[in-house]
């Protein structure tokens, strides 16, 4: 009877409580809104909305409104993706009906503004283009120039197997500045054979400005500017990670790439690794010996927010690779110089395949070490300070007699500190100010014990720069201008070419205004057309100035000109660029520069012989 008393009772409790405890999993909540365009504000059509969690979703209609119900209390990751749109994933925790605004960048290859995750983009009449997440993931075989190539604009010149540098409307080198993380890059760029020392994986985005309006950044450009920029870390406090491995046949070239990254409460994280390595590269019938390529990098990014209008970042990255040189291509005497220009086979060719690297062959080390402090003193104006400090290390070994070919014939190290100040503010009627100011010092010194006089000399710099831009935006009319002025000041400690040997100092004193200005009209509907000028100075390099010996790299006998004074230019950009239909898309650009006291290397009719073999001079 007490059995049968207890069964009822639990059949009564399980029928009076079943209500109150499905209660408690409300299954009726609903997330809708709308997928726009983040550039121009219009619906984007037929998005696809996915939860990972529920493995359902729904298709955005014709004015792009989305709609997923029947939605539990809990934590979802919602995927919103797009043809021709760069993916985006939320992280939500719902709790009751939410309504969202979905913003994706519909041409996410053609970008009419720098944009920083977070932020308005900046108002300005640049011709830009940039290579998204995705596109520098379907090439991580490639070093940073080679990528680059998938720009229209944009081309590269090689010396080497993973030796290449991008070449922006006929300039590279020193004419054309890379920024690494709002950073310009710093390093041993004295050459073709100086690759820039990046990882392009470590990078969510690729932009290269075509035009002269990038004053707020220090650097020697003429004009065109590379910025390599990693984005913000996403506010997901769960682990995420990204593995991707790549494979080639030719030099059975490999690489991997890992990222992961975390929000929390307190501090958000990313790491990226990456490791690649080539051997010899092979033509139908040989081997090309000694073209293999070694890197292994490694990035850390941090931040912080404080509160809702102070936020800081740290940031280190580190490159470190090992390029491999043609043996071929170092020639011993003139007989075997003049006769290596007329082979149908190189010298040094081999049978079998190595993944080996030996002289000659480089070696680079490139350390980054980042902190930037943002402050909004209100919704219209705020304040940047960065803190950046560069380690660059470059040593070149040569084949050396007596068991001297793991002695560098070259070794350059570079130290580099760099401080940046930035206000930014939003005046009535819709006028966009930005001011600041960088200071930057270098050393670069040759390390001793490589038993020959050095290439480039020793030296320090200091490098002072204040700029001011203002742009303003109408219905259909944006304009801009704005202008910087640099001073460097440049002492340099030569070694005679003379003997007896001695130490010959020179001070170099640089004061350089640059000035552009631009504007953009749209002139039908999707339709517009941006005309840009500026006028910009670049100081000779040390190397063009001083340099005396022998270039290892590139196998040529380098000698400077101590007289020669700074390139000024003078370039003029015109685009036209607007949707021919929806899916058609048209841009084209003219561009015009001319430059004054252009310096260039100048060949000699000379083919010296030297103890370590014969090179043009």
């Amino acid at each position: 009877l007490f059995i049968e008393r207890c069964r009822y009772i639990s059949i009564f409790c399980l029928i009076f409580l079943l209500p109150v405890l499905t209660s408690a999993q409300n299954c009726d909540f609903a997330i809708s809104g709308v997928v726009k365009d983040v550039s121009t504000g219009n619906p984007i059509l037929y998005a696809n909305i996915y939860v990972k969690e529920l493995q359902t979703g729904d298709v955005a209609d014709s004015v792009g409104f989305f709609k997923v119900e029947s939605l539990c209390a809990g934590k979802y990751h919602i995927v919103v993706s797009h043809i021709g749109c760069e993916t985006k994933e939320l992280y939500m925790n719902v709790s009751s009906d939410t309504t969202i605004t979905v913003l994706l960048s519909h041409n996410n290859k053609l970008l009419n503004e720098v944009m920083i995750v977070g932020e308005a983009g900046k108002i300005t009449t640049q011709e830009t283009q940039s290579l998204s997440s995705e596109r520098i993931a379907q090439n991580m075989d490639k070093n940073l120039a080679t990528m680059l190539e998938n720009i229209s604009g944009v081309s590269t010149i090689k010396n080497g197997s993973g030796i290449a540098k991008p070449v922006v409307h006929g300039l590279y080198g020193n004419r054309r500045s890379i920024l690494n993380n709002g950073v310009t890059q710093s390093g041993q760029q004295w050459g073709v054979d100086h690759s820039p020392e990046i990882d392009p994986l470590v990078a969510n985005k690729i932009t290269v400005i075509k035009g002269v309006g990038a004053l707020e950044y220090q650097g020697s450009s003429l004009g065109s500017v590379v910025l390599v920029e990693p984005k913000k870390i996403d506010t997901e406090p769960h682990l995420h990670g990204e593995g991707r491995y790549f494979f080639e046949s030719n030099g059975m070239g490999n690489g991997l790439n890992l990222e992961f990254q975390q929000a929390g409460k307190t501090l958000a994280w990313r790491a990226v690794g990456t490791f690649k390595r080539s051997g010899d590269k092979r033509t139908s019938k040989y081997f090309l010996r000694n073209t293999g390529n070694q890197e292994a990098n490694i990035a850390l990014q941090l931040e912080k927010t404080w509160n809702k209008k102070w936020l800081s970042s740290l940031y280190f990255s580190s490159f470190n690779a090992k390029f491999g040189v043609l043996r071929g291509s170092h020639i011993g005497n003139l007989t075997d110089l003049k006769d290596a220009l007329g082979r149908d086979v190189p010298f040094y060719t081999e049978d079998n395949f190595s993944y080996s690297i030996a002289s000659p062959h480089q070696k680079v080390n490139h350390h980054l070490l980042k902190f930037h402090t943002k402050y909004n003193i209100s919704d219209e104006q705020w304040l940047e300070l960065t803190y950046a400090g560069q380690y660059n290390l470059r040593k070149e070994f040569d084949v050396r007699r007596s068991g001297r070919s793991e002695i560098p014939a070259l070794s350059l190290e570079q130290m580099s500190n760099f401080i940046e100040v930035k206000y930014q503010n939003y005046l009535p009627k819709d006028w966009e100010i930005k001011t600041g100011g960088q200071l930057n010092r270098v050393n670069n010194i040759n390390l001793p014990k490589t038993g020959i006089l050095p290439l480039i000399p020793d030296y320090i710099s200091y490098e002072y720069g204040l700029f001011g831009t203002i742009s303003k935006s109408f219905e259909n009319t944006s304009f801009e201008f704005g202008g910087r002025y640099d001073f460097e000041n440049r002492n340099v400690a030569a070694i005679s070419i003379t003997v007896p040997r001695e130490i010959i100092r020179f001070q170099n004193d640089y004061h350089n205004l640059s000035a552009m200005a631009g504007i953009t009209q749209e002139f039908a509907k999707g339709w517009e057309a941006a005309y840009n000028v500026g006028y910009a100075a670049r100081n000779p390099e040390v190397n063009e100035l001083y340099s005396n010996g022998l270039h290892q790299g590139v196998g040529g006998i380098e000698e400077g000109d101590s007289n020669l004074s700074k390139e000024t230019s003078l370039k003029n950009t015109l685009s036209i660029k607007g949707h021919v239909t929806e899916k058609l898309f048209f841009e084209g650009l003219f561009y015009h520069q001319k430059i004054d006291n252009y310096i260039f290397l100048n060949p000699q009719d000379e083919i010296r012989l030297t103890i370590r073999g014969a090179f043009p001079v």
